[in-house]
């Protein structure tokens, strides 16, 4: 208590220098925050967004790691969707069925990929209403296709055209149908929108003659940076017989964008605790230059070299309590607003090139805070040794010839 109430007096003895170094430890540490917030958020939603367009999970459950093709299909256990819905953090889950195929139109013929949904699951998973334009929403009892507006353009096709598909089904015969377009999507990403065409999981087995059997099951949980903690609860589900992968297993492309960009921004939050420990630096180390003749004399009078150590450490430690205060909440008011208020990233033609949509958003985690207290404490301790070991080294009679 002697070290803290004397700390706290050398602190006072010079409020502008004390004034400052808490104001940039407090910037640094808000900023850092932000910077923290922003990145797991942002990160959320390009994922989310990424992910959603490719009616992919979180997580995906499928017979074999390689590849999906349609001899890798399985036939779900009947319970298997209701038991991974009933776990603690799974948000939803969707099964699909996924081929490739030739669509025509008169003359006019295109490579698709073909999605089979069932219209329950589906819904809550990626939802289609904001991206039908034209038509019917996905159904269960509607029997017909949902194809992009851009592909219905180069088609020359529009409600009601009869589509013919034709691809291969799962004993290798040539598989052909007629599916009249029941309704247009537009997600606002061209390659998807002229690419993928949507089928009733029940349509598309037929088809395929695949009887129940599906490609995967594709799950959403509550933290999409954190998937991997839900893979030993969704394989005791599903069995030993099938693969739980992560995002970023099934994705790596996706994962790659993501850690470039994580990149960049550790750079910035380096840049900025660099910054605060050379602050806070250069406030203690003028502490003891301008206490030189009080160092001498207590060196004079005996005191031991621990017990300065110990007051220069006290003193950096109030530093860092007061910034931390103010840059917590700083830290907090800035993550909550960008939380509340998302910024939607629409020029420069970001989803043309990502695919996705990419927004500005925070998160409001209590371990961002925790790790921002963490390091920017062991950077300020770090800072005060110098100090501290030059104070412990000032000679009496060097201090009673300061002239300072």
């Amino acid at each position: 208590m002697f070290f803290l109430r004397l700390a706290w007096r050398n602190l006072w003895r010079y409020r502008r220098r004390t004034l400052l170094a808490v104001l940039s430890i407090a910037i640094g540490a808000s900023v850092t925050i932000l910077m923290y917030g922003m990145l797991d958020g942002s990160h959320t939603e390009a994922i989310n967004e990424a992910l959603r367009n490719m009616r992919a999970g979180h997580l995906v459950v499928t017979r074999d790691t390689t590849e999906w093709t349609l001899d890798n299909s399985f036939v779900p256990d009947p319970k298997m969707l209701d038991k991974l819905l009933k776990i603690p953090g799974v948000t939803a889950v969707a099964p699909h069925l996924v081929t490739q195929a030739l669509i025509s139109l008169g003359d006019k013929s295109f490579p698709v990929n073909v999605i089979g949904f069932v219209a329950t699951y589906e819904e809550s998973f990626a939802p289609m209403v904001d991206h039908i334009r034209k038509g019917a929403q996905l159904s269960d009892t509607i029997r017909g296709i949902w194809i992009g507006q851009g592909l219905a353009q180069a088609l020359g096709a529009d409600l009601d055209s009869l589509l013919v598909l034709l691809g291969q089904d799962r004993y290798r015969s040539i598989a052909a149908d007629l599916f009249p377009v029941v309704g247009l999507f537009r997600t606002g990403n061209p390659p998807l929108d002229q690419s993928t065409v949507f089928l009733r999981l029940s349509d598309l087995q037929t088809f395929l003659s695949m009887d129940q059997r599906i490609s995967d099951v594709s799950i959403l949980v509550s933290e999409a940076d954190r998937a991997h903690r839900w893979r030993k609860a969704i394989q005791q589900v599903v069995g030993d017989s099938l693969v739980v992968r992560t995002w970023k297993e099934v994705y790596p492309s996706l994962r790659q964008v993501m850690e470039m960009d994580s990149g960049g921004a550790w750079v910035i939050i380096f840049i900025l605790i660099v910054i605060v420990g050379v602050e806070v630096f250069a406030a203690l180390i003028m502490s003891v230059m301008e206490r030189f003749r009080e160092f001498g004399v207590l060196n004079a009078l005996g005191m031991k070299g621990r017990t300065i150590f110990t007051m220069i450490a006290t003193e950096a430690l109030l530093l860092w309590a007061l910034g931390m205060v103010l840059g917590n909440v700083l830290g907090f008011l800035m993550n909550f607003y960008f939380y509340r208020f998302p910024i939607e990233i629409t020029g420069f033609g970001v989803r043309e090139i990502l695919g996705f949509t990419f927004w500005i958003t925070s998160t409001l985690r209590l371990r961002h805070h925790l790790l921002t207290s963490a390091i920017l404490l062991v950077i300020i301790l770090g800072a005060a040794v110098y100090p501290a070991i030059r104070a412990i080294r000032i000679s009496p009679v060097e201090a009673m010839r300061d002239v300072r």
